[in-house]
């Protein structure tokens, strides 16, 4: 499988610095849990052969489905690699997750994370 990179093209990718910040620990807490070496996980691009994706069980719908399949397909020794992606973040008018929101960037990155662990210790 093969994940598009924002951070291929050396520049920042995020209009708010913090959602840039977060998907790097997340992409680092990644690489450190399955030996891996991506550089941005949740990029949403992904190319995946349909037999590959249709012999894992996805149980996430969200923000957290990128780090569900990318785990499960490191997990199962899935050869995988990236290429470099052109990205225009959206602002905040333009539907941008708000922080003070319920459903916000903090809760997504930690369904991020819980999910990584989940695949990564237990079976998932």
């Amino acid at each position: 499988f093969v994940i598009g990179s924002r951070k291929k093209n050396k520049s920042r990718f995020h209009k708010y610095l913090i959602n840039e910040v977060g998907a790097n620990i997340l992409t680092y807490i990644f690489n450190f849990l399955f030996n891996s070496n991506f550089t941005d996980v949740a990029s949403c691009y992904k190319l995946i052969r349909t037999s590959k994706i249709k012999d894992i069980s996805l149980k996430t719908n969200g923000f957290d489905l990128d780090y569900e399949i990318a785990s499960k397909l490191v997990k199962n020794n899935i050869s995988h690699g990236e290429v470099a992606i052109n990205y225009s973040s959206r602002s905040f008018k333009e539907g941008r997750k708000s922080f003070l929101k319920k459903d916000n960037i903090y809760m997504d990155g930690m369904k991020g994370l819980l999910v990584m662990i989940k695949v990564r210790f237990f079976n998932y």
